[in-house]
């Protein structure tokens, strides 16, 4: 370079802090800079307090107050998620001593237990709290769900899902030309007010 100018590769040098056969387990850090990251897990998740111990990852779980419950109840209107299984990014506080947390996915995609009560899926249907207690099922009318399968199944397991938290009000709309007359299902959002 003519300019003598540092190319911007020659300037990344320095000590690495770590590597993937020595690495760190955790690190504490009071404000984190970096210009690039890389997570090698496929979710961001928030660990919240429970009583209940036996939550294991692929759980639908569900609020009650300020702590998680496995969800019993279709289309559970106190409904927060999965639990994770390794999240790639980790948010939460100091936890208590003496309690249990576990990690609800906020996004990504993690695997969820599926039962087939509500119909079998398909790649793109959402679901929807079961039931069967820490089950997903199909969603067939409007409230909560939890995201969009990517993986059919028609019987009770395990699926990966893309975790959306949202809440679904189905309205079913025909378009009519003269050619021919066309049916789709929209997911609105209620408006409010």
């Amino acid at each position: 370079i003519s300019s003598g100018a540092t190319p911007e590769c020659e300037r990344l040098t320095g000590p690495d802090l770590g590597d993937s056969t020595n690495f760190f387990r955790q690190v504490y850090a009071d404000e984190y800079f970096g210009k690039q990251t890389t997570i090698s897990s496929f979710d961001v998740a928030e660990d919240y307090p429970t009583d209940d111990t036996s939550i294991v990852a692929g759980d639908v779980v569900a609020f009650s107050g300020s702590e998680i419950r496995k969800s019993n109840t279709p289309y559970d209107v106190a409904l927060a998620g999965v639990i994770s299984t390794s999240p790639g990014l980790l948010l939460g506080q100091d936890k208590k001593q003496n309690r249990a947390y576990r990690p609800v996915v906020l996004v990504g995609r993690v695997p969820v237990k599926f039962s087939p009560e509500n119909g079998s899926v398909a790649i793109g249907d959402l679901l929807t709290s079961a039931s069967a207690p820490g089950y997903a099922m199909k969603a067939t009318r409007g409230g909560r769900t939890i995201g969009a399968v990517l993986e059919a199944a028609s019987a009770t397991g395990t699926i990966q899902i893309s975790v959306n938290l949202s809440h679904i009000n189905p309205q079913r709309i025909f378009f009519t030309s003269k050619a021919r007359s066309t049916q789709v299902d929209l997911y609105m959002h209620p408006m409010e007010g």
